[in-house]
This record gives structure tokens, sequence and C-alpha cells, in this order.
């Protein structure tokens, strides 16, 4: 006769509650037993489970706006260099370099000198206006002439890579719901895994055949899911002493 195990569920992360709740509401579809009260059980567990799901997203898309800041500043600084050297070339002692610089502030002029001020999307408009004129032939003459078409080249990569983060966001926030936290969630749905695991392991206890399968299939899931728990466990242990035993050395130097 096979039992579920319990699973570690005091060490397992949010994400891999998420997932291992996924992966059992498959095995109970593939099986497919005929069971009312199983089926009440494991449809709570997928509303309850879905609604983490959303949290998570939630919490990956609080990161992810930290990475765009991250990135706006990225293509701000880059901005900044390329109408930095230029601006400072415009005085140079070479009357070629002199010339082709003041071209080229005129064209920073025409689209905004502080446009790294304006929103997100306004900004974005203003240098994608900003790539069409300097790809123009005579200035792209100008860049290489002042030695600047690599930070013209990491601009242009600034900003593609700042815009399809932009747009991956924007289409997140289309889809903005109320979301109770992950923290909330987790708790509801291990409770929600407690019931459709112990239901199984009483029918499985009465010898009701059809369960058998069904217990079978999610403990195999609940071995590979515990193993994942220890090895990222043991893991993060060995992080931690690396990093103390770091400290330790620091402040030995001390």
């Amino acid at each position: 006769m096979n039992l579920i195990s319990k699973i570690l569920t005091s060490s397992i992360s949010m994400s891999d509650l998420n997932d291992h709740c996924t992966n059992v509401i498959k095995i109970i579809t593939k099986e497919n037993i005929d069971d009312l009260h199983l089926s009440s059980l494991t449809k709570t567990l997928s509303t309850k489970n879905a609604k983490l799901t959303l949290a998570l997203n939630q919490e990956r898309k609080n990161k992810y706006t930290r990475l765009l800041n991250k990135l706006d500043k990225g293509r701000d600084n880059r901005f900044r260099c390329l109408k930095g050297h230029t601006e400072a070339d415009t005085f140079n002692e070479s009357a070629a370099i002199a010339e082709a610089a003041r071209r080229l502030y005129q064209i920073f002029e025409n689209h905004g000198l502080t446009l790294y001020s304006e929103s997100y999307a306004k900004e974005s408009a203003l240098l994608e206006s900003l790539f069409v004129d300097l790809d123009e032939t005579d200035m792209q003459a100008d860049l290489l002439t002042l030695g600047l078409v690599e930070t013209y080249e990491a601009l242009i990569k600034a900003q593609n890579t700042f815009s399809d983060a932009y747009v991956e966001r924007s289409a997140d926030e289309a889809k903005k719901v109320e979301i109770i936290p992950a923290y909330r969630m987790q708790k509801i749905v291990k409770l929600g895994l407690k019931f459709v695991t112990d239901y199984t392991n009483i029918m499985v206890d009465e010898g009701n055949t059809p369960f058998e399968q069904l217990a079978k299939g999610i403990d195999d899931l609940t071995d590979k899911t515990n193993k994942k728990i220890r090895t990222q466990s043991t893991s993060n242990k060995e992080k931690k002493k690396k990093k103390d035993d770091t400290d330790n050395m620091d402040n030995m130097d001390l």
C-alpha cells in the first residue's frame, strides 16, 4: 500500500510550492477518479494555487520594475556620455573635429539635451527620433570623426534593452488585478494541499483501488520535490558558511 509522504512544507519556497501543487493537480486530472469530494478539494486547491501564481508574478513584476529603473539609468548615462563628448569636441583645436561636433550637437539640441528627465515613454520616443537623424550618412561620418561610433551603438543597445523590458511591464500592467500577498496565499495553498493528500491517503487505507495509482503518482512527485528542497537547503547552508568564513577572515584582517 503506497501512501503519500509528507512534503517538507516548512522549508519549501513559495515558487516550489506553486509548481508542486500545479503538478499534483495535473496528476489528479490525469487519473480522472469519479469522486465528488476529491473533485471539490482539487477545485479549491486549483483556485488557491492560481491566486498564489498571480501573487508570485506580482512580486516578480516588482523586481522587474527595479530592473527597468536600472536599465533607464543605463541609457541615460550613455546618452550623457555621447552628448558630453560631442559638446567637449565643439571646442577642439581641430577645425574638422569641431565642425563635426557642432553638427552633431545641433541634432542633440533638436531632440532635447535633457531628454533623460522625461517620462519613460517620451524619452524612448525622443531617442528613437534621435537615432533616425544620427543614422543619416553624414551624421555617421561625424560620429566616426569624433570616435563615437561605439558610444552611439552602446546607446542604441541600451535603448533597445530598455524598450523590450518596458513593453513587457506594460503588458503586465494591463492585466493588473487585486492580488493577495504571496506569503498569505502560501499558507492557504499548503492547507489545501494537505486536505488533498490526507483524503487520498484515507481512501487508500480504506482499500479504494482507484486512489492507489493516484497516491503513487503524487508520492513520486513529493519525493522529487523533497529532494529538491533538501538540495537547496544544503546549498544555502554552504553559501552562508562560506560568507561567514569570509566575513570572519575580513574581521581578522582588521
